[in-house]
């Protein structure tokens, strides 16, 4: 019982779906699945790492800013999209017999939903490290190396999820669209 009047029987297994790092784990052994987690968490790391080592300081940022916002714009909707499909596929009886399907859409929404907010932050990063940079006297501003450090570590994980964001809607179809039930 969850609230100790209640009996509320799938709680438990309905809550593991609702986070974005359960997402990286098989649903049925709940190993880590290393083909997603690796090209969401270790492409920041190295890429922060490359940036202090060879001591990036990137500039050309208002670029960096126009993109992202529009990108977490597209995110946003797409999270919309996706929210608005798993209420779809409720009801759908094609569906029901489909166990991993909305698993799967569930699964995908949560990574949109963390994609889109790792987007914002994006964003919100390349913005205060713009406003806080030094003035040059000529030329365009350049991040100091801890902000671009920031940057490119936030940059290369929005590219890792969106990879994620791509597997996971392939595993979608190919249950969609496979002839078998498990």
């Amino acid at each position: 019982m969850a609230n100790g009047i209640i009996p509320t029987p799938n709680l438990e297994q309905d809550r593991q779906h609702l986070n974005h790092f359960h997402t990286f784990r098989h649903h049925r052994t709940g190993v880590l699945v290393w083909g997603l987690v690796l090209p969401a968490y270790l492409p920041p790391i190295a890429g922060a790492v490359l940036a202090f080592i060879f001591d990036w300081r990137l500039s050309g940022v208002a670029e960096l800013i126009a993109g992202t916002a529009v990108l977490a714009g597209f995110l946003f909707a797409l999270m919309i999209f996706v929210f608005q499909l798993r209420l779809q596929i409720t009801h759908d009886p094609r569906v029901q017999e489909r166990l991993n399907l909305p698993r799967l859409v569930d699964e995908l929404f949560q990574n949109v939903l963390y994609s889109a907010l790792v987007s914002l932050a994006f964003t919100l990063a390349v913005v205060v490290s713009t406003v806080t940079a030094p003035l040059p006297a000529v030329g365009p501003i350049r991040l100091e190396l801890w902000p671009s450090m920031i940057v490119v570590a936030l940059g290369a994980h929005l590219i890792g999820l969106l990879y994620v964001v791509i597997q996971r809607t392939q595993a979608a179809y190919r249950e969609l669209t496979t002839d078998t039930v498990e």
